[in-house]
């Protein structure tokens, strides 16, 4: 049995064979570990502490360095995994009793909170236990360490927290164990970031800001978290008046120490300091080291690496073209370079700015086009176009650029596919498509994947004036006047660094050429069953009535908008599609037109603009598939009938209809509300990350929220009677809430304002569970006020 997500637990104070369990338990868990530590903490300094996390996070680490582990910390609440509703699986041993017990005062506690029972995975007894890497961890905790942390009430800290690594997780950790009641944790902003390495790679700030907010949900619920970007070193540790103290690593201690300076200035009070000392010569210290540089390290370990999803990558272009590449980057970036490299490992290149030239040239095929819209004025005397009198047009009016990219771009992708055609002909199976304007012009289209040639704006700089003998202004301008290197890597499948020595970006290049082969040889008509592909093809083809068309050019071309928009929209991902199509393939018996209910489920929410209403997205996405069924040939029935259903999915509506499969339609978009606990969880942890580059407020009008808002009335979540027998309960248990809340406190109106919207936040994230003693969640008096929900 698979298992994604799984608790482990092991002793506060160290047990010699707790570090066999905890390698037996990283080969079990494929996604996430959390490591419950049994025992008093309070019997343990919170250095102490950390000594004990660094062993168990450095072990594992090594063991598994791709597994997110995440050691729970006491809660507030009393509950230490009310904050991980996504475990499946306790993994102990069966012959400890320990272990047993532990499983049914788990699953207690979960049940009186309305999330599922955790199974039994037994793990395998090593013969001979395993040793750790060094004695010094089986030592017992200091009872007695003179060196303790201390805990305020409200505290704050900041970091990067790009590809949360041990050194984070730690650091985190920490800043939670110090806080009482609140946590600010202040993300750097990318203008903050620009020196650092690989910085065009590093992650959103949104995203960052919602997995460290996730992190320390998951490890120490209980806490008010509020994780923000902040644009300057200080954020609003310097002018927050309800903070107490601030964590801080060794290496920012000088920046704790500056804090302080400020708020004695702003006549604010001073923050108590906690150090958090990750490195001090611990036994565990080489591992951490190493983490704590892995966020560039992880950037650098994924150049040359394919970005997207493998599992549904298949080609897209006819036979008598060959796998095309699109290879781009801005100026003196080293595309050329690139190209040569990988001309020597048997690929053939198309320079599109060679192909420019060939269409401004006399009998070309835009020479004559040129000249009756600019004039007989851009020519030289021997008849060729003058570039530089086009660019000074260009320079008095912008315009005109659309103009003359209008003329030229459509003429150059002409040319590029006549070259790769000939290159298909002449034995060569991968072309590279060099364009500097590959994304611009959108000859993307043309290829399978895009690969990014990048390099940071101060090289880039230096080369152009060394190159071009330009003045620092000069390239900086022509630098700033394209593309840049994040719009370019939003849209790539391969990111090449070229910011080192050659041999750094020619092995980088033969990663990616290594790493591309298999993905040449794919083919739609060959997708496994279960694939989106296959629910695609197999669809499509009974829509047309022919397996012909389902691999048309057509085709395929529709199949990678769908593939490619599910990727990156905020919550119709590709692992929810997938989902979703198995749901309707195991119910095809009930549906007249499971064809169409395919259909819907691929186009609906085609294309998410958090910035409009939902109806307006849905009638987006319903006039994509009428451009697809017109393209496609699929008759004006069909698409109206798939139109109209994808319209009444945006406010979850059946209206008059008597379509028993629009029922089922809109009861299977909505059948993730009634999953099992841990897979809704997920579902939801998803959802929050991929809506995590959204404003707040569109953040909270998410996927999750819409399907909870509209529920059914008389306790019924699904229209068909099939899907609420199944499905129902589970959805409202998960879903609704019965309890009344009491927040009080003395605060300030930015404070309150603050308070109420995470309570709202956590309310419709289902982080909030019943306060069963009905006493309030904090009380210092002043004033209160009341928060009743009511049912859904």
């Amino acid at each position: 049995m698979v298992i994604k997500v799984g608790l482990v637990r092991v002793g506060l104070s160290t047990r010699r064979s707790d570090a066999s369990k905890l390698i037996a338990a990283a080969n079990k868990a494929t996604e996430r570990l959390y490591v419950l530590l049994d025992g008093d903490w309070k019997d343990h300094s919170t250095k102490d502490v950390l000594h004990r996390m660094k062993g168990i996070y450095s072990d594992i680490y090594t063991h598994n360095d791709d597994l997110d582990t995440r050691i729970l910390l006491p809660s507030p609440s009393g509950m230490q995994i009310r904050g991980a509703p996504e475990l499946e699986a306790l993994l102990g041993y069966r012959a400890d009793p320990q272990d047993i017990a532990a499983l049914d005062a788990i699953n207690t506690a979960r049940s009186n909170t309305r999330l599922s029972s955790l199974t039994f995975n037994e793990l395998e007894r090593e013969e001979k236990e395993l040793v750790a890497r060094n004695s010094s961890q089986f030592v017992p905790l200091n009872n007695h360490s003179p060196h303790d942390l201390v805990q305020f009430e409200a505290g704050c800290n900041g970091g990067t927290f790009d590809r949360l690594h041990i050194g984070h997780k730690l650091f985190l950790s920490v800043s939670a164990l110090s806080c009482t009641t609140r946590l600010f944790c202040g993300v750097t902003a990318p203008s903050m970031l620009k020196k650092k390495k690989i910085a065009d790679a590093i992650e959103p700030i949104g995203l960052r800001c919602v997995r460290a907010l996730q992190f320390l949900e998951s490890v120490r619920p209980g806490i008010t978290y509020e994780v923000a970007p902040i644009h300057d070193p200080f954020g609003p540790s310097i002018t927050d008046p309800d903070l107490t103290g601030i964590i801080v690593s060794e290496e920012t201690l000088q920046g704790g120490e500056a804090v302080n300076r400020r708020r004695k200035e702003a006549e604010l009070g001073s923050l108590k300091i906690n150090v958090v000392d990750l490195v001090n010569g611990d036994t565990h210290d080489t591992v951490v080291s190493e983490t704590k540089a892995s966020s560039s390290g992880k950037r650098v370990k994924e150049l040359g690496v394919f970005r997207s999803s493998l599992e549904e990558w298949y080609r897209q272009t006819l036979d008598d073209l060959p796998y095309c590449v699109g290879l781009t980057g801005g100026i003196a970036s080293g595309k050329t370079s690139a190209c040569r490299y990988l001309e020597s490992l048997g690929a053939y290149t198309v320079n599109c700015d060679k192909l420019g030239w060939d269409c401004y040239a006399p009998g070309g095929p835009a020479y004559t086009k040129l000249i009756e819209v600019f004039g007989e004025d851009i020519l030289s005397s021997n008849g060729e176009v003058n570039r530089k009198a086009l660019g000074a047009i260009i320079f008095q009016d912008p315009s005109q650029r659309h103009v003359l990219e209008g003329i030229v771009w459509p003429e150059i992708a002409k040319l590029a596919i006549d070259e790769m055609k000939q290159a298909k002909k002449l034995g060569h199976d991968v072309c590279i498509l060099e364009a500097a304007v590959l994304l611009e012009a959108g000859w993307e289209t043309m290829c399978e994947e895009v690969w990014s040639v990048l390099c940071s704006t101060e090289l880039c700089c230096q080369r152009v004036m060394e190159r071009n003998q330009l003045s620092e202004e000069e390239a900086k301008k022509r630098i700033a006047a394209q593309m840049s290197n994040g719009e370019r890597l939003a849209k790539s499948n391969v990111l090449i660094y070229s910011e080192w020595a050659r041999e750094q970006t020619d092995k980088q290049l033969k990663k990616a050429w290594d790493f591309l082969q298999p993905r040449v040889s794919s083919r739609l008509e060959t997708a496994p069953a279960g694939s989106l592909a296959h629910y695609w093809c197999e669809a499509l083809g009974h829509l047309l009535q022919s397996d012909n068309g389902c691999y048309s050019e057509a085709s395929k071309r529709w199949f990678r908008k769908i593939r490619d928009s599910a990727s990156s929209r905020s919550f119709h991902n590709l692992a929810y599609l997938h989902t979703t199509l198995t749901i309707v393939n195991e119910h095809r018996s009930l549906l007249s037109r499971w064809e169409l209910v395919t259909m819907s489920v691929l186009f609906s929410r085609f294309q998410m603009n958090t910035e409009i209403p939902m109806n307006k997205n849905q009638a987006d996405c319903a006039a994509a598939f009428q451009h697809f069924a017109a393209d496609l040939g699929i008759s004006k029935e069909d698409s109206t009938i798939v139109k109209h259903y994808i319209e009444q999915s945006a406010n979850r509506t059946k209206g008059d209809t008597t379509s028993n499969d629009l029922l089922y339609f809109l009861d299977m978009d909505a059948a993730i509300l009634g999953s099992p606990g841990p897979a809704y969880a997920r579902y939801r942890e998803q959802v929050r990350q991929q809506s995590g580059h959204m404003s707040t407020l569109d953040n909270r009008d998410s996927r999750i929220q819409f399907l909870e808002q509209h529920m059914l009335s008389d306790n019924r979540v699904y229209f068909t009677s099939e899907f609420q027998q199944k499905l129902g309960q589970q959805a409202l248990a998960l879903c609704r809430f019965k309890p009344n809340y009491q927040i009080c406190g003395r605060m300030t109106k930015q404070s309150l304002r603050r308070v109420f919207c995470n309570f709202i936040t956590s309310f419709i994230d289902n982080q909030l569970f019943i306060n069963n003693s009905k006493q309030p969640l904090c009380c210092t008096s002043s004033f209160n006020f009341t928060i009743k929900t009511r049912t859904i």
